[in-house]
């Protein structure tokens, strides 16, 4: 791969992204069960929808409720808003870049216990993904 004909660093991640969903013959429609949403791959193998993005596309999942659902699920319980601060998170620029940012909107909020926290947290992590949920818990993806 000639990585002098991309223009930006966006442009090469997508490019290695494609190869390996390439490499690993990730279909472009996929059959996904109507019942219970499993995602079935190549060899007919049948995944959970998280283990299959996960193995196939090296994306983790962090679960939640929308408010929609929240509202539908649980009529009588008043949410509070977030307290978390907001962040605008430029794709492709990595996880310690990520990590800078949140530590810092953090900090910026009065929120210094919670960046020590994050950052105790995230040095014990056993994976990138795990490093993904630990600050998902501390911030919000603008």
């Amino acid at each position: 791969m000639d990585n002098n004909r991309f223009n930006t660093d966006a442009q090469l991640l997508n490019e290695l992204q494609y190869r390996i969903i390439k490499d690993k013959k990730v279909p472009r429609i996929l059959s996904i069960c109507s019942n219970c949403k499993k995602i079935q791959n190549t060899k007919n193998k049948w995944y959970k929808i998280e283990d299959y993005f996960k193995e196939y596309m090296a994306i983790s999942f962090n679960h939640s409720t929308c408010p929609e659902c929240k509202e539908e699920l649980y009529p009588n319980i008043i949410f509070e808003s977030s307290t978390k601060p907001t962040i605008k998170y430029t794709e492709n620029r990595g996880i310690f870049n990520l990590l800078g940012i949140a530590y810092e909107s953090l900090k910026n909020n009065d929120m210094d216990d919670q960046a020590k926290e994050m950052l105790d947290r995230v040095m014990k992590a056993n994976s990138n993904y795990e490093v993904l949920n630990i600050i998902s818990e501390y911030v919000e993806d603008e």
